[in-house]
């Protein structure tokens, strides 16, 4: 073939219209990929087979029966995933839920052709024949044999562990602060006025919030063909936010000062200043439970697009 794409191709250059001498240029060029496609194919490594007559078609679409080995090809790469609803208690569920979808739409988004995710209506509907309950998916074993009778070639199989919602209440201590006053004195001895300096103290609010989720995530890829774990990880993870910052409700903040005795008293009122400056809005529980979701799912895709990654 090589010989043979060598002689169409000078013939081609010299007069391409000379008898069918392009289109048996084209056979010279893609009869060898679609016999190494083929056996490919015969020696199981389905993702090559899969890239070679893919490559064809896109020389060549009605070439032989390539369009119907291509899909063969792609049929038999392809790691179909059952993702099943996973176990949680009650104050859980909709973290659970969250997750799964976050999974689902993630790995939707990676757009991989070898990864077929399993209609979420049809594992339900397995599900509600079989009289399986979500409590009772617990073991591999169980898993597995969902998986078989939904089709798929492997389950996910997941649960959270542990997740802390820490949300206390804001921690407020009442600070003295100084303003400073000016008011004429009128002195006896030089019979004039003279502008004394005076420190009242006040009182001014210093808060502090925090809000953390930490989060135990623990899933596995399992095999419906033999059990095996195919990928598998416990994820860990804590996101919090935090702010601290000074409220003044009796007047203009700028007005305040520390203690007039205070060493660099310059610096420590711009530090005071800066507590009033502060940004006082905090992340809400809300949007940190969607960033420890979002991680988690992050987490869970990046493994199985690395296990997939490196199957034959």
């Amino acid at each position: 073939y090589q010989k043979s794409e060598k002689i169409f191709g000078e013939i081609v250059s010299i007069d391409d219209l000379f008898k069918d001498s392009q289109h048996l240029l084209q056979i010279s060029i893609i009869e060898p990929m679609y016999l190494n496609g083929k056996k490919l194919f015969q020696n199981n490594q389905y993702k090559n087979a899969y890239y070679q007559f893919n490559d064809i078609c896109t020389r060549n679409v009605n070439y032989k029966d390539v369009q119907l080995l291509k899909e063969k090809a792609l049929k038999a790469a392809q790691l179909s995933i059952a993702i099943l609803p996973f176990y949680s208690s009650s104050s859980r569920s909709l973290y659970s839920q969250t997750i799964l979808n976050q999974v689902t739409d993630d790995l939707l988004k990676v757009n991989n052709p070898f990864i077929q995710l399993i209609d979420r209506s049809s594992i339900l509907r397995i599900l509600d024949n079989q009289k399986f309950i979500t409590s009772n998916i617990l073991d591999i074993k169980k898993s597995v044999n969902i998986g078989k009778l939904i089709g798929a070639k492997t389950v996910f199989f997941a649960r959270i562990n542990d997740l802390v919602i820490e949300n206390p209440l804001p921690k407020i201590e009442q600070k003295i602060a100084y303003i400073k006053t000016q008011e004429k004195v009128y002195d006896e001895k030089t019979k004039l006025y003279r502008t004394s300096l005076k420190y009242e103290e006040t009182e001014y609010s210093e808060i502090y919030i925090e809000h953390t989720i930490r989060i135990n995530f623990d899933f596995q890829l399992i095999s419906t063909e033999n059990g095996q774990i195919l990928t598998s990880e416990s994820i860990n993870y804590t996101t919090k936010d935090n702010v601290h910052f000074a409220k003044y409700s009796l007047g203009n903040y700028t007005l305040l000062s520390p203690n007039p005795n205070t060493p660099h008293l310059a610096k420590e009122k711009e530090k005071l200043e800066q507590l009033f400056k502060n940004n006082s809005e905090i992340k809400s529980i809300e949007t940190l439970i969607c960033e420890a979701c979002n991680y988690t799912s992050n987490q869970v895709v990046k493994d199985i697009l690395t296990y997939e990654n490196h199957r034959p």
